[in-house]
This record gives C-alpha cells, structure tokens and sequence, in this order.
C-alpha cells in the first residue's frame, strides 16, 4: 500500500501497513492496530470462575475483559457524544385510564401471539397497550366466572379462580393508578402501585403452588416477577412514575450487540466485541 503510493500516504496508512510486521507475523496485527487507533476507553480484565474445556466438572479461572461505567460515561460526556444535564422540563401528561395511541405498533391481536412456552406452559404476548385492555377483559370474565361456579368445582379449582380474579384486580388497580398519576407521584400514589404490586406477586406465587398441586401447568413464575417488585420498590423510593420511563434506546443497544457478537470471531470473543465497539463509538459524531 506504501510501495504503490510512492510514499504519498498519510502516517496512519503507513503504521496500518507496518502491523505484524508488515504481516508476518499475522497473530500480531489486531494487537498492532488497536493500539495504532488508541482506544477511547482502557479495557479492564477480572477474574471469574469458569468450568474447564477439557473437564466440566473442574473449574478454572478466566480473564474477562470489562469496560468500567464510570470511564466509559465520563468518556461519552467530555467528547460531546452524549450531553448529560440536570435540565429537564416533562412534558403535558394526559391524564385518564386508558389513552388511545393512534400510532401504535400493535393495533390488533393475532393468532401467532398465543403460543406454549416449551410446550407446556400457555403464553400470551401482548403490547402495553393491549395489556391494559386484556387486563380489563380478564378481570370481567373472572369475576364472572367467580360468580357462577358450580358447587361440586374441585376445591382447589374454585380456590384458584378466586386468586385468579384477584390477582388480576391487582395489577388492574396497578395499572389504572399508574395511568391517573403524572409524572411524579406523591407518597400515596406510589403506595398504591406498591401495595397493588406486592399483592398482585404474593397471589402469583400462591396461584403457581395451586396449579403445581393440580398437576395443570397454568401459572409460571418469571424472572421479571422479581423485576417488578424492583421497580414498586424505586417508585416509593424516588416518587417517578415507571409509566414514564422507556428502553427504547437499550433494546436498540442490545439489538446491535447481538449482531456484533454474530459477526466477530469467536477467539477471545468478549475482547474483540469490546474493542469493536470502541471502535465505532470512537469514529460517531
């Protein structure tokens, strides 16, 4: 590249040209052109347990390569790719239980959202928007089946309607406290959602043990059970409405991570994925 240029290439196009000793050695070149780019943020390196390649049943120890928060905000913050300022004014709030979002993604149910997690369990995925309507449905249809019932039901059928019926009057209560509250709570609202919360995961885990007894797999606990009770938590904490907050920018994130991760070698995979997005961090404006 230097040869066929006549020497008229910039010093970066030359030290590109010198890795790896002008290629021969070739395992040295990604060393050679990380450091010729000069990373914004220094990768760390922690030790973690890991189980050996050789033998699963022995452990061994693993250096994982870590960016630090901290250097990495402080990073995005002095070169302006990111302003962070403590300025924010909220916009209007509308106010009301149930607000119509003509642009919304999802503006009807299909077939293809009811499915069997790992065939066994029924699952049903749903928009926020029709989350808050099939909440509402089921909560009619509950206590209509609630009021109904026969009296030679098994006990425990009859027990688990009546969980059911108010367990989904609990996150109803939820969602319709979060849907009247603004942006900031007050300490009342917020122990509303949190009361509603906490009694919504309490008959959850009842319901779950009541199914387990009947032998019919209806109710599955989930990690993001423990993500809600979390968030009912910072909401009596900070008084911000979760309705308020979007992960949009994360999902996005993670959206490109995982095609980073698809694309790189698998050698010293954590390291390249680390370095690549470095990389393309450095070069955006």
């Amino acid at each position: 590249m230097v040869k066929e240029s006549r020497g008229h290439c910039s010093e970066m196009t030359r030290m590109f040209a010198r890795a790896g000793c002008s290629g021969k050695y070739p395992g040295n070149v990604e060393r050679d052109i990380m450091r010729c780019l000069e990373l914004p943020v220094d990768i760390h390196y922690v030790q973690i347990p890991v189980l050996a390649a050789a033998n699963r049943r022995e452990r061994t120890m693993m250096n994982l390569p870590i960016l630090y928060p901290h250097e990495l905000i402080h990073y995005l913050h002095e070169s302006g790719k990111v302003n962070i300022t403590q300025d924010f004014t909220p916009p209007p709030i509308t106010k009301g239980t149930l607000i119509v979002d003509d642009m919304h993604s999802q503006a009807m149910m299909t077939g293809g959202l009811l499915s069997w997690e790992g065939g066994t369990f029924p699952r049903l995925d749903l928009k926020a928007w029709n989350s808050r309507l099939m909440t509402a449905y089921f909560h009619v249809v509950l206590r209509r089946v609630r009021e109904t019932i026969a009296d030679d039901v098994d006990p425990l059928l009859r027990k688990e309607v009546s969980m059911a019926f108010a367990c989904t009057n609990s996150i109803a209560a939820f969602m319709d406290q979060m849907e009247r509250a603004s942006r900031y709570l007050t300490p009342s609202e917020a122990q509303i959602m949190a009361d509603a919360i906490s009694g919504f995961l309490r008959l959850w885990e009842g319901l779950a043990l009541i199914s387990q007894r009947r032998q019919v797999p209806r109710w599955k606990a989930v990690p993001k059970h423990h993500t809600l009770r979390h968030l009912s938590e910072d909401q009596l904490r900070n008084l911000l409405n979760c309705r308020h907050f979007h992960s949009f920018v994360d999902e996005d994130f993670i959206g490109f991570w995982k095609g980073l991760v698809q694309a790189v070698p698998k050698e010293l995979l954590e390291f390249r994925c680390l370095t690549r997005y470095l990389l393309r961090l450095k070069v955006q404006h």
